[in-house]
């Protein structure tokens, strides 16, 4: 979005926030409460039509329409977590094996020392 763009939607957000607390603390009418809101719902609707706050990346792929890709890509992910993760339990059986035998090895060279 353009830098002019956001400073005017900022600035409108500033007078239309005045423009609430002055309704709020000096003429709370039906009428004017009515008002007040549908300028709100009117400001939120075009921030929303307007992509304002939303990030490029995501106008693409809503663009794309295609919600199968993430949740293969997901599965995918997935499934790479799931084999990390057997690579390290097997590493960390096999440490913990190497790090028994190495006690097991000093022990008993110590105990065959002092006898």
């Amino acid at each position: 979005m353009s830098f002019f763009l956001q400073l005017s939607v900022c600035i409108c957000l500033i007078i239309l926030s005045g423009g609430s607390i002055s309704f709020v603390l000096h003429d709370p009418s039906m009428v004017g409460g009515l008002f007040l809101l549908s300028l709100w719902a009117g400001f939120a609707f075009f921030l929303d039509r307007m992509g304002f706050g939303r990030s490029p990346r995501n106008e693409n792929k809503m663009a794309e329409g295609d919600p199968g890709i993430s949740t293969d890509r997901i599965k995918q992910l997935e499934n790479r977590l799931a084999d990390i993760q057997d690579i390290v339990i097997a590493i960390d059986e096999k440490l913990s094996r190497a790090e028994k035998s190495t006690q097991t090895s000093v022990r008993s060279g110590n105990e065959v020392s002092e006898s």
